[in-house]
């Protein structure tokens, strides 16, 4: 019995020593889903049991040793992740309202995204076989801390509730803001009709190099082409759709498998102008290293008084798809439904 519980004392004293090591499990016989609390609670990996990986991480970061991770700082670098996480928006303010860093206030930095929202540990306050509570840490960027609870579903469905707090002395203004990076190979389906207001754009670091990258209605679904983005040495395609809908969905579809994504429903008019309810940005061609593809749901625009909270919700499902055009996706359209069923009560 002593050498049984010495060796439970020197499991106890080894912490997990990787990003890998620390990674929260939530799997059931449809779904398996990997979270990551070291790097703020991002979900790393969403995938049907027996199906393929529906999210774009760096698989590298798993072998990182949680001691070399950068500490959240005002004036914090950005660390390439991927996976699926909650910023704030809008992206015009992310650094307009802070103190710790007067040059990028003083230059209206739109990059990067607040550290803390991006890299800073969160704490596992509940955990059960099927979700997981996370609590985030006070920005001193944003002066938010969010709190998120994941869960999942026999059905295979996964559903993310975010609370957004005001830590902060002073009022704040935000929207929360989930981005899910799926896999960047992936055909985006953006429901489209003739009342679905659009807005595109070609935003760019480098316009020597890249292109604007095309787009097409079909069958009332809006794609970015990225077959007509020519891999030419050094040249990249990029796109960004705003689209306003109140009930916030999108497909993306890659390798046999669909990717539905919902959100709480939203009015439109709430949400903050440089923004939509659903966005989706789409890099394509050329380094395969900068390929990306987001999709992203803006929930309302809200003023909090400090202690102040919101909420919103995304849910998620991954299910077999024979043929990756409309006509198929169509088929789910009563998923999506089903999704934001879930993320309306969750958002509650």
């Amino acid at each position: 019995m002593r050498a049984v519980t010495l060796l439970l004392a020197v499991v106890a004293a080894c912490p997990a020593a990787t990003v890998g090591d620390a990674l929260v499990r939530l799997e059931n016989a449809a779904v398996a889903v990997e979270v990551s609390p070291a790097l703020a609670g991002r979900i790393v990996s969403l995938k049907r049991q027996g199906g393929a990986e529906m999210l774009a991480f760096v698989q590298e970061l798993r072998r990182r040793d949680l001691a070399t991770l950068p500490q959240a700082a005002s004036d914090g670098a950005y660390l390439h992740s991927g996976g699926s996480v909650v910023w704030l928006g809008p992206q015009r303010a992310w650094w307009s309202g802070q103190d710790g860093n007067p040059a990028r206030r003083a230059a209206r930095a739109t990059w990067p995204p607040d550290p803390w929202l991006e890299y800073a540990a969160m704490t596992v306050v509940e955990r059960t076989a099927e979700h997981v509570v996370l609590q985030g840490q006070a920005s001193q960027v944003s002066g938010i801390a969010l709190r998120t609870r994941i869960a999942i579903a026999g059905d295979g469905a996964v559903v993310q509730a975010i609370e957004a707090v005001n830590t902060s002395p002073r009022s704040v203004a935000w929207d929360i803001w989930p981005n899910t990076r799926a896999r960047p190979d992936a055909r985006v389906f953006a429901p489209f009709d003739a009342q679905t207001r659009l807005r595109l754009e070609h935003s760019t670091f480098d316009p020597a190099v890249e292109r604007q990258l095309p787009t097409s209605v079909e069958d009332g679904y809006l794609s970015f082409e990225t077959a007509l983005a020519p891999a030419a040495a050094g040249r990249l395609h990029t796109g960004k759709a705003f689209i306003v809908q109140a009930r916030p969905r999108l497909f993306a579809a890659v390798d046999g498998e669909l990717l539905i994504m919902a959100g709480a429903a939203v009015d439109p008019t709430q949400v903050h102008p440089d923004h939509a309810p659903v966005e989706v940005f789409q890099c394509a061609g050329g380094d395969p290293i900068r390929a990306l593809l987001e999709l992203e749901f803006h929930a309302p625009y809200r003023t909090l008084e400090p202690g102040a909270s919101m909420r919103t919700a995304v849910a998620w499902r991954v299910v077999p798809l024979a043929v990756a055009d409309p006509s198929a996706v169509r088929g789910h359209e009563a998923d999506a439904a089903r999704l934001g069923e879930l993320a309306d009560a969750a958002a509650r």
